[in-house]
């Protein structure tokens, strides 16, 4: 007799935080102080989660959608908890790639390209032309004509970035926009159909990023682009300013009052508020990125635009970035924002949270907030060795999917007689 032992890749997803909803898709209605696993969703292979207010949303693989949390029925501000994870069977046959979540709001990407909302509309945030909500996926004609690669929703806001026939990006934006979240320089309370985001014209944006009244872009030589609610009681930025100067990055997460920022050459910063020490900086925050000027329309410059007419400088307060000491020599490979807590992993797989912990969102067992990182004790058997980790925030309330290599074994008769 012999064993045969064989590896097998195996994910796990665990959720923690604000459950009273269900949002924590584990079956139960309570908020959670510690990691539990969401059992039913680990052999759906996960490729995204999105995570609002009190609702969450996966896409698996081959495109299926799955939601849970507070879920939108028939009538003016309805809503149904789920505490278990359920297809969104009026998505049958349509394949899904991406999907983002508001404060009680859906967006998501179908593989052709198109843009389905449902969920609350009373500021437009549907996209639809009107401010009602909406109980089942509706597709967004007035983005017919392209093709969405990215989206993201803010607490009543959306962005959607898409791309012509041409290839040539633009970031289109629906729902509020008292605090210049949608980026138009006239004012604008609300907008039910998609308006462009101005000053972005011929700058290519591979990701967009939106929460709480924020949204952000990075474009594709790595600059980052912030408008909307000004950080720090600062004035609001209505038009998108380029923040982080000096630095080219290569990711971002938003949360209410505060954004987190992963550079190329590594090393992770944030800016921003730093109430509940969701800015993990501790008591000092070295390495501080001066606070832009923004230079609004200048030539050779266009990341802050108004149009070329308009040569203002003005400084953006409240966006100096600084960066988080403890991940100095170590490897970030996702970050993800809430209202006010933060989470990221490594390259190792380890996940780290801070920030708020009223409901239980940093996982760490008590209701204590934290400004410095800390590791998370979830997951991980003496048999298995963890090969990535994804982590996504709602507002108060953490997921983190877990890819393990399994060591398994299984008795494989061998004996050989002889003679």
């Amino acid at each position: 007799m012999g064993d045969v032992r064989t590896l097998e890749e195996a994910d796990e997803v665990w959720s923690w935080g604000a459950g009273t909803s269900g949002q924590l898709g584990n079956g139960k209605l309570d908020d959670e102080l510690l990691p539990k696993r969401a059992q039913q969703l680990d052999e759906e292979q996960l490729k995204q989660i999105a995570c609002g207010g009190s609702h969450a949303v996966g896409v698996t693989d081959d495109g299926r959608v799955f939601t849970w949390g507070s879920n939108p029925a028939e009538g003016p501000n309805t809503f149904i908890p789920a505490a278990l994870p359920q297809p969104l069977e009026a998505l049958s046959g349509i394949k899904i790639v991406k999907v983002a979540a508001g404060w009680a709001h859906t967006a998501l990407i179908t593989d052709d390209g198109k843009v389905l909302t449902y969920g609350e509309g009373q500021y437009g945030q549907l996209g639809l032309g009107t401010r009602s909500s909406v109980v089942a996926p509706s597709v967004v004609e007035a983005l017919a004509s392209v093709r969405a690669v990215d989206v993201a929703c803010g607490l009543r806001h959306t962005l959607v970035l898409v791309e012509d026939a041409s290839g040539t990006s633009c970031v289109r934006a629906f729902g509020a926009g008292k605090r210049g979240q949608l980026g138009v320089s006239s004012p604008t309370l609300v907008a039910t159909r998609p308006v462009t985001v101005d000053g972005l014209n011929g700058v290519q944006v591979r990701a967009v990023s939106a929460a709480g009244d924020h949204s952000a872009a990075l474009t594709v030589n790595g600059d980052l682009m912030a408008w909307g609610r000004g950080y720090l009681d600062a004035p609001d930025m209505h038009v998108p300013i380029r923040i982080g100067r000096g630095k080219k990055w290569s990711h971002m997460a938003l949360g209410w009052s505060h954004g987190l920022a992963l550079a190329d050459e590594g090393g992770l910063w944030a800016w921003g508020s730093n109430r509940y020490g969701q800015l993990g900086t501790g008591a000092s925050a070295p390495g501080t990125l001066p606070s832009p000027s923004a230079q609004l329309g200048v030539p050779g410059d266009p990341s802050p635009g108004l149009n070329n007419n308009h040569k203002v400088e003005r400084e953006v307060k409240g966006a100096e970035l600084k960066q988080i000491p403890f991940f100095v020599g170590r490897k970030v490979t996702g970050i993800a924002a809430g209202a006010e807590h933060s989470a990221a992993v490594t390259d190792s797989g380890e996940v780290f949270t801070w920030g708020w912990a009223e409901h239980g969102q940093l996982g760490l067992g008590d209701t204590q907030d934290r400004d410095t990182p800390q590791l998370l004790a979830v997951g991980l058997s003496p048999s298995q060795t963890r090969t990535s980790a994804q982590v996504y925030c709602g507002s108060g309330f953490t997921f983190v999917v877990l890819r393990h290599r399994q060591e398994s074994e299984e008795a494989a008769d061998v004996a050989v007689r002889t003679g």
